[in-house]
């Protein structure tokens, strides 16, 4: 019964998305969805690195730091099995990296059926028959259904593995010890799968111990808890990422009549018609509709509904569990339909639940399968007679049809390949052509509020991750950059080696930089890209994906040989990019590590820099050392002490023949000051100033 019930779910699988969506051949995985975008390209970047410790740590997907595929919920349990499979199997891996998600969802379908079955037939419900019925019920699952585009998620197989696995569980007997350890390995693969699927299972384990009411379980739990622990710390939750609290409790979760109303039903159409189950922005998370063959199986249960007294004894710890799950899922703000009727604040001490459980709505599903459970089981029971023996087929395809709506959405979804602002045709030989990508900012740092900056990240990120081209950050489910860190970092780029780098619009002034220290720099729609990779750039411009080369330094202001600046004067502005304070009367102060400049030289190319500066020479700084940096090209050291620290006094400083040769080439000039001592005024003991300045500058030129 078992094989025939997956063969139903990989049947209704393969009609419902077609075998070319299962074997990645279905054009949709040239650009899927922008979760399972997430998904692929964390098991791609682990893939195509060598096994090491600790195990599902990458090192180029989010360069320069290692970050868990965890966080792109890319299943790490079934990243492992394929990626064994082709370290065995190399033409696997080739293979899957286009199948992987599809393989899943495959699996996902038969195990959802057999788990159904299994569940029935421990219930005591084992024809052919009822096998069939309970693998139809249990694939037409609407909130299943709607998960697609979560791929960890849709594996509510294992919250039905765990409620079975209750039912294996003696009453008032110790658990054999080979329950126990299934029971164990079931909450270590959740640990891999998912932290939800970990929380709803543990639950379900803890009202499994309880009813047997014997210390010999009690002590199975904290076993229980270890093992998704360690599973958890494997996977790579335990890290810096996971400390970051995320938002969304309160507009994630469930509403009070989110079991009873649909929200896109194959028979009844927009369910929101009748009531608003979707009251908040992200309440769909907690969308448990139960199909219209579980609510009339539910209808003709309510006489019988005195019988429930006696279920309830018989399983009261798992009813509390129910209940908190419920609770849970309700968040602290409860709606019922479009009416917010409870609203209260979390404790404090409490606040690790809203802060790491962001979609509390998904617990929901406990309690829903739990009725569905009940229902068809008692069901089962019910209409055996002649008499009745059509009810349940005919629930069956009610059902079928009723979640057929929920269905259209993943159909609609994996159809084609999703939309792309860039042409990813002609944007994936351009990235390929490299062997590094730095896209600025950040993924985690580019919502700033310009349109689609974020969606064209995702494109160039998945576009890298075919070849798992090392990459400076990923669309994830936690962010794992620190933005204050990259922005100290911006003005220290300089371009390297065969790799690509996209700018943003509020970084463009970075790209004028590149083409200072060398770089070849073309415009696109949302931004500049830069690459010291020429060949690349020219055939890009031929090909459309760069509308022109921008090596003239346009937006560069000119600055005339002999033209002195005069750093107390605001106008100055436009030549300074990052690491100035503020100015001040006579003069500004470099601020921080390293300050710049940048000049266009139109005409001639000078020979020598000249600049009037001064050090904060007091308290515990008797002396300072400032490296004076110009296109990547050190200029030499200014050495500043008591006997050569006046600002009045011009000091020169040779270009060089290197520094001159790049001018000539680009006609833009990156200039960079490198103070070695920047401890602040109040900590060298001068005054309160707690600004980290390092020079002060009076004037500058060019000869």
């Amino acid at each position: 019964m078992y094989v025939v019930s997956a063969l139903i779910g990989l049947i209704v699988y393969l009609i419902a998305f077609g075998p070319a969506h299962m074997f990645g051949t279905s054009g949709y995985w040239d650009l899927p969805q922008e979760d399972s975008r997430s998904y692929l390209m964390g098991y791609r970047y682990w893939l195509h690195e060598p096994w090491h410790w600790p195990l599902f740590i990458s090192n180029t997907i989010n360069v320069p730091y290692p970050k868990s595929i965890a966080f792109n919920d890319s299943i790490p349990i079934f990243a492992f099995v394929n990626k064994a499979i082709a370290t065995l199997i190399p033409p696997w891996g080739e293979f899957t990296e286009r199948a992987y998600l599809g393989l899943w969802h495959a699996l996902v379908y038969m195990l959802q059926a057999s788990m159904g079955v299994a569940l029935m037939r421990q219930l005591r419900h084992r024809t052919w028959g009822d096998g069939i019925l309970a693998a139809v019920f249990f694939l037409a699952v609407p909130t299943w259904v709607i998960r697609y585009g979560h791929a960890a998620l849709t594996a509510h197989f294992l919250l039905l593995w765990a409620l079975l696995l209750y039912l294996k569980t003696p009453v008032g007997h110790p658990p054999p010890r080979r329950l126990a350890v299934t029971w164990l390995a079931l909450l270590a693969i959740t640990a891999l799968v998912n932290p939800y699927h970990s929380v709803m299972c543990l639950g379900v384990f803890a009202a499994s111990m309880l009813r047997t009411r014997t210390l010999k379980a009690a002590a199975w739990f904290p076993i229980g808890v270890v093992a998704i622990g360690v599973f958890a710390w494997i996977a790579g939750y335990f890290s810096r990422e996971a400390r970051v609290a995320m938002g969304g409790f309160d507009q994630a979760s469930s509403n009070l009549l989110s079991m009873v109303i649909p929200r896109q039903s194959g028979l009844f159409g927009d369910g929101q018609r009748l009531a608003k189950v979707v009251a908040t922005e992200y309440q769909y998370e907690g969308w448990a509709y139960l199909g219209i063959g579980f609510l009339v199986m539910l209808a003709l249960f309510l006489p019988r509904a005195r019988l429930l007294g006696g279920v309830f004894r018989r399983h009261a710890f798992l009813l509390v569990v129910l209940c908190g799950a419920w609770l849970l899922s309700l968040s602290n703000k409860i709606y019922f339909g479009s009416h917010l009727i409870v609203s209260y604040t979390v404790p404090r001490v409490l606040h690790w639940i809203p802060d790491q459980f962001r979609a509390p709505g998904r617990f929901i599903w406990v309690p829903m399968y739990v009725i569905m459970v009940f229902l068809l089981s008692r069901s089962l029971g019910r209409f055996r007679s002649r008499r009745g023996l059509l009810v349940l087929p005919v629930l069956a395809l009610l059902q079928v049809a009723d979640t057929r709506g929920d269905w259209r959405w993943p159909q609609m979804v994996t159809a084609k390949r999703y939309a792309s602002l860039v042409d990813i045709d002609l944007w994936r030989p351009f990235v390929h052509a490299h062997d590094a990508v730095i896209v600025n900012p950040p993924y985690d740092c580019v919502i700033d509020g310009t349109p689609y900056l974020d969606e064209v990240s995702r494109e160039i990120q998945f576009l890298a991750s075919r070849r798992a081209i090392p990459i400076n950050g990923t669309y994830s489910a936690r962010p794992t950059r620190d933005c204050a860190v990259e922005a100290r970092q911006w003005p220290t780029l300089k371009p390297e080696g065969n790799t690509l780098y996209v700018f943003f619009p509020r970084l463009a002034q970075y790209a004028d930089r590149f083409q200072a220290l060398g770089a070849t720099c073309g415009e696109f729609e949302y931004g500049r890209a830069c690459s010291n990779n020429r060949a690349a750039m020219d055939l890009a411009l031929m090909t459309g994906v760069l509308h022109s080369l921008t090596n003239t330094g346009a937006a560069v202001t000119a600055l005339a040989i002999g033209e002195q600046l005069a750093f107390d004067d605001k106008n100055t502005a436009e030549y300074v990019t990052a690491g100035w304070s503020f100015v001040e009367p006579g003069g500004r102060w470099t601020e921080g590590p390293i300050a710049s400049m940048m000049f266009r030289f139109d005409a001639v190319i000078p020979s020598t820099l000249k600049i009037q500066a001064s050090a904060a020479l007091c308290g515990k700084r008797g002396s300072e050392d400032v490296e004076i940096v110009l296109n990547g090209v050190s200029l030499g050291t200014l050495q500043f002490d008591p006997s050569a620290n006046d600002n009045e006094v011009p000091r020169s400083i040779p270009l060089g023949a290197a520094a001159k040769e790049i001018l000539q080439r680009t006609r833009i000039g990156a200039l960079d000051f490198y103070p070695k001592d920047t401890r602040t005024p109040k900590q060298i003991g001068c005054n309160e100033d707690t600004r980290s300045l390092g020079l002060w500058v009076r004037r500058l030129w060019f000869e």
